[in-house]
Parts: structure tokens; C-alpha cells; sequence
């Protein structure tokens, strides 16, 4: 078969969707993310699973991790992951370039909730080396894809724990996702009343830092430069991040840093702003989260 049959099928289909192709490869979200130039919670992860014998296509943001559990109530049966031969019967496609749409065979789909809170977002297109780009709506339509509030599982303060005290047995896949874990610890610890306040250790957050910007991962940097501003009740910090997030559409990110740079502040406005955009995405979790802090 063709590789690039998908692009076959786009134009036969007639969508008016353009594949872009990236040489340096977009098989994990943060490759797409790096290659793209967007948020890491723009990229949709299109995840193969097997549900009761018959397989499922999960689409999560790639700022999440799913929650097996959760899919498999969504999905009616316990899911295991499908192994390489299931997920190209299934869809056509290899594990790494499964697009969110145009299948081999008709496959259940549930989408992260999350992807709706982005103006655009990319998926894979069929090979690890090639995305498209598409608004969350349109591809909740293409791929008749049924909406889930809580798709994505949240990060075990256990693993955190483990990870911040040196604990050799944590060894993420990818080696910049093990920061992900101190800047969430970061956002959930992050209070200005000083009862309420917990030390985040500096060295993890110095050292991505350091890391990011040496890689040149500017998104990556973004999310670690607001975990400094939170940690250390930094302005200087958010508005980095916030000229990193601003010509990039991340509106998430973006409403939160407002939010949190207001409060920092003292500037009712900005806050309201960024809360209002907040209300507008749906970003409930978050939004209760904040009004535990002031």
C-alpha cells in the first residue's frame, strides 16, 4: 500500500485538510510539538486500544496521559493496549502515524475533552513523519467521536514524590517528560497565603530550565518558566511564558498565566481576563483549583 495513502484518502474525501511534512519526525507529541512550534496540548495523540475483543481509538491531548480505567467505562469493557499487528488491522496504520480519521475498518472513538479547549490542533496523517492541522470541532466531526470530560489520568503525587527524592526506579520514556511532574507539583502547591506555601526543590526546576532553553524547546521553557513564577511568586517568570504562549494560540496556558500573574499582582483585571478565557475553554478543574488559592 501506498504511505501515503492517507493524503489518497483526504483528497478523495474531499475534506480540504493539508498534510505538512516534517523530516525530523513527529512520532511522539513532543516531537510534533518541537517540529510544529505549538503547545504539546495541541497535539492529538490517536492511541489504539482493544475493548472487550473489538478495537477503540482514543484521541488525548498531548500534554495528558490516559486513564486505562476510565476508557474502559467509557468503552463499556476493561481495555488493554493493542499490540502493533491489531492497531494497523484496525486502522491502516502503524502505531506512531494512526490519523484520527479515515480508519480501514469503523472503530469507536472517544476524544479528550481538553482538545476542545485549543483553536486549532494537529493530528498524525498517517506516517511518523507527517500532521495535519484541524479545529477541535471539525475533527470531533470527521471522526464521530464521542466527547469524554475525564479521558486523561492525572499524575500520582506518589510518583511525583518519587521522582523529586532521586528515586532511580522513576525513568520516564522521554527524558523532558520527567519535567512535567515538579511543574504540575508547582501549579498545585502555588499559594500567596504563607501558612498554605511548600517548597518546590529549585535545583529540578534550574536544571529544565537550563535544559529547555539549550535544546531549544521554547514550549517546554514556557511551562517551566510559569512553574518558576508560581514557585517563586515571580512576575518576571509568568510574563516570560506568556510571550512564548501569545503567538501561539495557547489559550489554556495562556489564561492561566494571566490569572496567576494577576494574583501575583494585585491586578483584579488581569485576573478576571484570564479567568474569563478560562470559563470560556470549560477549564473547571483548574478554575476550582484557583478559587481555593485566593
Amino acid at each position: 500500500m501506498s504511505m501515503r495513502r492517507f493524503e489518497s484518502w483526504l483528497g478523495s474525501a474531499g475534506l480540504g485538510v493539508t498534510v505538512k511534512e516534517f523530516p525530523q519526525g513527529t512520532r511522539t507529541a513532543v516531537d510534533a510539538a518541537r517540529a510544529v512550534g505549538c503547545d504539546v496540548g495541541q497535539i492529538v495523540k490517536s492511541l489504539v486500544f482493544v475493548a472487550g475483543g473489538r478495537p477503540v481509538v482514543a484521541l488525548v491531548s498531548g500534554a495528558n496521559r490516559l486513564d486505562e480505567r476510565k476508557l474502559g467505562a467509557v468503552a463499556g469493557e476493561p481495555v488493554t493496549k493493542a499490540d502493533p499487528e491489531a492497531a494497523r488491522a484496525a486502522t491502516g496504520y502503524a502505531i506512531g502515524g494512526v490519523p484520527p480519521f479515515g480508519h480501514a475498518t469503523e472503530v469507536p472513538v472517544y476524544m479528550d475533552r481538553d482538545l476542545l479547549g485549543h483553536r486549532v490542533v494537529w493530528a498524525a496523517a498517517g506516517r511518523p513523519d507527517s500532521v495535519f492541522e484541524i479545529g477541535p470541532e471539525r475533527l470531533r466531526e470527521l471522526s464521530n467521536a464521542t466527547v469524554v470530560a475525564r479521558l486523561p489520568g492525572g499524575h500520582p503525587l506518589r510518583v511525583v514524590t518519587s521522582f523529586l527524592q532521586g528515586d532511580a526506579a522513576f525513568t520516564p520514556a522521554d527524558p523532558l517528560l520527567r519535567y512535567a511532574y515538579p511543574t504540575e507539583l508547582a501549579e498545585r502547591r502555588f499559594s500567596l497565603a504563607a501558612d498554605r506555601r511548600a517548597e518546590i526543590p529549585r535545583v529540578i526546576l534550574d536544571e529544565g530550565l537550563e535544559k529547555a532553553v539549550r535544546l531549544n524547546v521554547p514550549l517546554l521553557e514556557a511551562q517551566i518558566r510559569r512553574a518558576r513564577g508560581l514557585a517563586l511568586r515571580d512576575e518576571a517568570e509568568l510574563t516570560a511564558a506568556i510571550a512564548i504562549w501569545e503567538p501561539r494560540s495557547a489559550q489554556p496556558a495562556l489564561g492561566r498565566a494571566r490569572a496567576e500573574r494577576g494574583l501575583i499582582r494585585g491586578d483584579s483585571a488581569e485576573m478576571e481576563a484570564g479567568l474569563g478565557l478560562l470559563k470560556k475553554l470549560g477549564d473547571v478543574n483548574y478554575l476550582d483549583r484557583f478559587a481555593a488559592r485566593v
